[in-house]
């Protein structure tokens, strides 16, 4: 009988970060392994963190924060850090033990829902590449263990090969917009926003979110691991931000 390899996700609060790492290790590791998370201090699962997962399939509802046991420290194979504070506040890590620093930057003090699933897109893939690289990842647990045919990457680049759609993708890698917002950030017309949209939407790369009257977009990289490399090295378009002007926000 093959002994499961133990991780340990540890990040400040364990309310965002580490629960998103162990949810995703549980999802996607199978039996082989027994994950935990904990953090420094204790402090509630933030709604947000529960949100942004049930977009993904997975209920935190019942799942509760935790700090760190040394015990489990010790125990574990695997120590994984998500956060910079923990370099010189976490226990030492013995020799023997797997350690490895994230370093993703907490996305709760923004408030914003497009910052958390940008942070949960971050996580998922540093999980599946750890899960892979220590040979636990569960092929049979969603598509996301596979990679992507040759017809579908065909068809995202044809989608992608658009230069206003791989600006939308691009601008949409950053945080959610809504369709005024795209027209002023792309000096374009509405119908030929709402067009390319549609054919973002059609592809399952965008997901929606109302605000009142208005529609939010942000990218939906569910059960694509084909489109995080892409938008890995897409160059970033923040600096395309300054353009918005308050009197054209949805908001």
């Amino acid at each position: 009988m093959i002994k499961p390899i133990r991780i340990y996700f540890l990040c400040m609060q364990n309310r965002c970060r580490s629960q998103i790492a162990e949810a995703y290790a549980k999802h996607f590791g199978g039996p082989n392994i027994i994950v935990q998370s904990a953090g420094l201090e204790g402090e509630d699962i933030h709604p947000l963190t529960i949100e942004v997962m049930r977009e993904e399939g997975i209920d935190l509802g019942n799942q509760s924060a935790k700090t760190i046991d040394m015990k489990t420290f010790m125990a574990a194979n695997v120590v994984v850090k998500l956060c910079e504070q923990l370099k010189e506040r976490c226990p030492v890590v013995p020799f023997g033990i797997q350690n490895y620093q994230w370093d993703i930057p907490d996305p709760l003090p923004s408030g914003d829902i497009a910052e958390v699933r940008k942070a949960r897109d971050a996580i998922k893939r540093k999980v599946l590449e750890l899960l892979s690289n220590l040979n636990v990842l569960q092929a049979d647990h969603g598509t996301a263990a596979f990679p992507a045919s040759t017809e579908e990457f065909a068809e995202l680049f044809k989608l992608l090969g658009d230069k206003n759609r791989l600006t939308i993708v691009s601008l949409l890698k950053e945080r959610e917009l809504c369709v005024c917002e795209l027209v002023e950030l792309l000096q374009t017309s509405q119908p030929n926003i709402s067009q390319h949209l549609r054919k973002l939407k059609d592809a399952g790369l965008l997901h929606e979110s109302r605000k009142g009257q208005w529609v939010y977009y942000s990218l939906n990289t569910k059960d694509k691991p084909h489109l995080e490399p892409i938008l890995a090295i897409l160059p970033s378009a923040k600096e395309k931000f300054h353009q918005l002007t308050d009197t054209n926000s949805c908001s």
